[in-house]
Order: structure tokens, then C-alpha cells, then sequence
């Protein structure tokens, strides 16, 4: 179990560093973490984790990393929901939840903003917005350098509860060496500010650098035991990933209990994996204020959009803004506006619900396709993007789009799925306790859109799309499970053709179990029963994508609790 310690320098850890090292390389698989976080502050003078009574003593996977945290406040993985929504430690034997201290950076991570351009984005809580700026200090090839960024003071705006204000730290990293592996700390501008810890990151690269392009990716994960953070942050360690695409539904929910949920898995999915591999974040309905059914407040929204900010901080993108919360939220919606856009003559899209980034061989799209969202905007831009990254395809061969929503899945062949509500399937409450694929609930009322009518016009919008710039690979999330079609070609089987051989359509994957709350550790794949579907797998899982060349593009379906490839394939193209 890899663990984050958190501590800044002269905090008396120091055994830690020593179990870190044990637990990131010693053992073969991760999933959530036990996550130690001695700088939060606790409301007491805890108990030691090591004479913690029962059932609290059995809330950590490592028991030597327990004993060893003295008594420090913590997630452990094996906690309950309701407890991994917030560090805590025992408090005259209750839990009892911690809190930050000042000008301590936390929630660190590393955002893909560019092929040689990644964005530290942290968070401090400050009792006021500092007037210097963050810094960063960072060494790799070149040597050690000290650099600046910016940031921004965001205030959550829940209907009910205290308001809390946080400070986006963002601090961007450029002209990276291909490849080459930097370390980085970083602190806040504030008076008392100190430093984090070190981390590590491997440098991205374009496909002019040459080697394996490898990009881990799925959908739908929480704080809970069975997700894939420490199997991405292991995978990335060892070379098999360089990047971390999250299609949505992030935390269940971010801004949850005073934004407490958000804090607690953006502080473990840092220790585990994105604060040494960089992270593409895309947008979800959990996300989402867009639309009929999105049952998460504003202030959830405005904390992913401007948390995600750095990808466009990385390109340099400037509001226009004239107030200063404009500003603040403007800034949010600039995400990935776009290395391919600026760089290949396609068009920046100017929000985060839709946006695109190269790495190494493979042009990635990220849209939100949300059927009841007016994507006339969003439509413009792909074209304008698709047939960039076509004229591109000498350079960079495959084209993945991706959404949180899919087009084609098994559960879409359930005889109660086509006159199941739309709005259920489109809202949190058909997730709550959904740890395989989907529920749908009959329609009810003479207006009522069904699931079949939405999924008809989202295919009808997309696959011309799709079929017209020669898109290798459709991926989602949204339902909590695997599925892999073959080829498809308006709504079936491309000339019936069950091969990946010189396709004529796109290949839809959905990897919609990245760790959903509840998930169990079982896993089972076996063939779909429909009439397009290849593969179908439930259990916490994520995808692995590999290419060297333009000719062949390899995915492994992964399963979380024990890191096996239990289902892989290729698309080839001879011609």
C-alpha cells in the first residue's frame, strides 16, 4: 500500500518516509490507500491508531503503517463511506473529523497541460488571499529552478451550511525534457507558507519523441476500497501509464459536506497516483449543474471548474473577464482549451466541458455529452478539432473521443431500457447504490422521455461525427461496468464484421467502475449477450491504452482488486 505522509519539513515523521518507501514497492496491488496526513489538525488529543479498539483498528489494509502513525489523523482504506469522507482519528473513542492548518499545501497534483507542460496545482487554506504568488521549485536535467505561478481565491456557495474559503494554487512547469523524471515541491505565498514534501513526475511527450504511448483510463470513482488509485499510482511508478484520464464523476461528490468529500479523495488520490502522474480530468453529472436531473448544487460545479484550471493556466490562456468573479470563474472554464487547438491549427474550445490534449500518438477528446445539454457550441468546435487533428494524422495516428456518457452499451439491450425513465438514468439517484451497470425505472407521465429516445438522438448527432474523421475509439463511463462493442456503423455491427482489422467504424468502450462507493473485490467478464457487445465485465476496473506505431492500438482491461489484464485486444490497421 503506497501512503502519503503529507509532511512538510520539520515535521517528526520520520518513520514514514522509511514505510513509504516499503509500501509503494513492496507489495503487488494498492486500490485505496491508508493515507496518513499528519499536518491536518486534530479536535483532541487522539488515541494511537495502534491501541485503536475494534472496529476502528481493522480500518487500515497496512498494519504496519498503522502502528507506525502514532496518532495522527488519517483515511484509512478500509473505513466506512461515511468515515472516508474526511480525515479523522479517535477522539475519546469516536471518530472525529480533522481539519487543515493554514498555509499547508495540500490536494497536490499534477495537471497535463501540453507535451512538455505540466501544471502543480495545490491547495491552502488561508484566512486571506496572499499577495505573493505560489512557488514551485522543481529539478531535472537542466538543474533546479524556482517558479512562480498564480492564485485564486474560491469561496464554496452551498444553499445550506458555512461557506469555506480555499486558495487554488497553480504553478506551471514548461519546456520539459521528454520523458526525463523531475522532483517538485511547492508552497503557497502566504508569510507562514512552507513547503510540501518532494514528489516525483515523469515529463510527457510528443509523438515526434518517439517510444510507447500509455494513458490509463475510466470512470465513476469514490473514496472506497476497492477504486484503482494505487494501482494507477503503481502502474505509473512502473512505466506502464504516463497519464491518468478520469471521464467523469469524480469523488461522489466533490463538494459534498461542506466540500469535506472533495478534500478528502482529491488528498488520497494525490498520495496514490496524480501528484506523480499526470491527470486529464474530464466532467461527469456528478459534476454538473447543466441539465434536468443533475441533482448536485452550483458550488459542486464551480469547484471542478476551477480546481481543473491549470491545463489552461499551462497554455497561458487569459480571461476576459471584467470582475473578479468572472475572473475566478472564467478561469475554471478554460481547461484545455487546448494544446492540439493552439498548436494544429484547430480551434481552442474555451470551457472544460469539452476540450482536447495530445500525448505521445494519441489525440484525446473530451466532450460532455449529456443528452439534454444544447451542444451546438460544443458540435462547432469538434468539427473544427476532428478535422485538425486529421490533418495531423501523419504526426499523431489515433483519435480517441471520450464522454461520460455512453452511446452503446449491453444494459442499453435490457428489455426495460429503451422506455426506462431518461431523467433516472440521467440523475444521482440511479447511482446511489449502483456497484454493476445501471437501474432504470419505467417512465411515468404522458411527457416522459425515455432512455431510448435520448441514446437514438445522441447516436444520431454522434456517429456521422465519428464515422465522417475516422474516430479509432469511443470511450464512457456513467454505467458502473465494462463493455467493449465491435466496429460499430450507424447503430450496428460495421458489414457485420466482428474483427478489429482494419475497422470502418469506432470500437465503444465503456469503463464506468473506477472504485464506485460500495464496490465489492469481485470481478467476472465474459462475452455480451447483445447484439453488438464483445466483452462485458463488472467490478472495479480501468483501461490501459498502448501504441508505438501507427498501425496498432492495444487496450487491457484491468481489474482493481488484483491488478490482473483480464481482457485485451488490438485494433490493426494493415492499410
Amino acid at each position: 500500500i503506497c501512503v502519503e505522509l503529507g509532511q512538510t519539513p520539520g515535521s517528526t515523521f520520520p518513520a514514514m518516509a522509511l514505510l513509504a518507501a516499503a509500501a509503494c514497492f513492496g507489495l503487488a496491488r494498492a486500490n485505496q490507500m491508508d493515507t496518513v496526513l499528519p499536518d491536518h489538525v486534530p479536535a483532541c488529543q487522539c488515541t494511537a491508531w495502534s491501541e485503536a479498539p475494534a472496529p476502528y483498528n481493522t480500518a487500515w489494509v497496512n498494519t504496519t503503517l498503522r502502528d507506525a502513525s502514532g496518532a495522527s489523523c488519517a483515511i484509512p482504506a478500509n473505513a466506512s463511506r461515511t468515515l472516508n469522507y474526511y480525515p479523522w482519528c479517535l477522539c475519546n473513542g469516536k471518530p472525529t473529523p480533522c481539519t487543515s492548518k493554514d498555509s499547508v499545501p495540500e490536494q497536490v497534483y499534477i495537471q497535463l497541460a501540453g507535451t512538455d507542460i505540466v501544471v502543480a496545482s495545490f491547495v491552502t487554506f488561508e484566512p486571506e488571499l496572499p499577495q505573493a504568488p505560489p512557488q514551485g521549485m522543481i529539478t531535472g536535467p537542466s538543474g533546479t529552478s524556482t517558479e512562480t505561478g498564480v492564485a485564486h481565491w474560491y469561496t464554496t456557495s452551498h444553499a445550506s451550511g458555512t461557506p469555506r474559503n480555499y486558495v487554488l494554487n497553480f504553478v506551471r512547469f514548461a519546456n520539459l525534457t521528454s520523458r526525463a523524471t523531475y522532483t517538485y515541491k511547492v508552497k503557497s505565498g502566504s508569510v507562514n507558507g512552507t513547503w510540501s514534501r518532494t514528489y516525483n513526475f515523469r515529463a510527457p511527450y510528443s509523438a515526434a519523441d518517439g517510444g510507447e504511448t500509455r494513458i490509463a483510463l475510466y470512470g465513476d470513482m469514490g473514496n472506497t476500497l476497492y477504486n484503482n488509485q494505487g494501482n494507477l499510482g503503481e502502474d505509473c511508478a512502473a512505466g506502464r501509464i504516463d497519464a491518468i484520464l478520469h471521464m467523469g464523476d469524480h469523488a461522489y461528490n466533490m463538494g459534498d459536506d461542506g466540500d469535506a468529500r472533495g478534500d478528502s479523495y482529491m488528498n488520497a488520490f494525490s498520495s496514490a497516483a496524480i501528484a506523480s502522474c499526470p491527470f486529464i480530468p474530464v466532467i461527469g453529472n456528478h459534476e454538473s449543474t447543466q441539465c434536468p436531473g443533475d441533482e448536485v448544487d452550483e458550488s459542486t460545479h464551480e469547484r471542478y471548474l476551477n480546481q481543473t484550471w491549470g491545463a489552461a493556466y499551462g497554455q497561458e490562456l487569459v480571461s476576459t473577464a471584467t470582475s473578479a468573479l468572472g475572473h475566478l470563474l472564467s478561469r475554471g472554464s478554460l481547461l484545455g482549451a487546448g494544446v492540439h487547438g493552439a498548436r494544429h491549427g484547430g480551434m481552442p474550445s474555451g470551457t472544460s466541458q469539452w476540450y482536447s490534449v495530445d500525448l505521445g500518438l494519441i489525440h484525446l477528446v473530451g466532450l460532455d455529452l449529456d443528452p439534454q445539454l444544447n451542444k451546438t457550441a460544443m458540435l462547432a468546435w469538434l468539427e473544427q478539432d476532428l478535422a485538425a487533428a486529421v490533418a495531423n494524422r501523419d504526426a499523431v495516428p489515433w483519435i480517441i473521443v471520450t464522454s461520460h456518457f455512453p452511446l452503446y452499451n449491453a444494459d442499453f439491450e435490457k428489455p426495460d431500457a429503451a422506455n426506462a425513465s431518461a431523467a433516472y438514468y440521467l440523475g444521482d439517484a440511479a447511482e446511489t447504490f449502483t456497484t454493476n451497470g445501471h437501474n432504470f425505472v419505467p417512465c411515468s407521465g404522458v411527457d416522459c422521455l425515455t432512455v431510448g429516445e435520448i441514446l437514438h438522438t445522441s447516436a444520431s448527432i454522434m456517429d456521422p461525427i465519428l464515422a465522417k474523421y475516422g474516430v479509432d475509439v469511443y470511450d464512457a463511463g456513467h454505467i458502473h461496468s465494462y463493455d467493449t462493442t465491435w466496429p460499430m456503423c450507424n447503430g450496428t455491427i460495421c458489414d457485420g464484421v466482428k474483427s478489429y482489422v482494419d475497422p470502418k467504424g469506432p470500437v465503444h468502450i465503456t469503463e464506468g467502475n473506477g472504485g464506485v462507493p460500495g464496490v465489492v473485490g469481485t470481478n467476472s467478464i465474459k462475452p455480451c449477450k447483445t447484439s453488438y457487445g464483445r466483452m462485458c465485465g463488472t467490478g472495479g476496473a480501468y483501461g490501459r491504452f498502448i501504441t508505438s506505431n501507427a498501425s496498432v492500438l492495444s487496450y487491457e482491461h484491468v481489474e482493481n482488486p488484483t491488478g490482473k489484464v483480464t481482457d485485451t485486444w488490438s485494433i490493426v490497421k494493415t492499410k
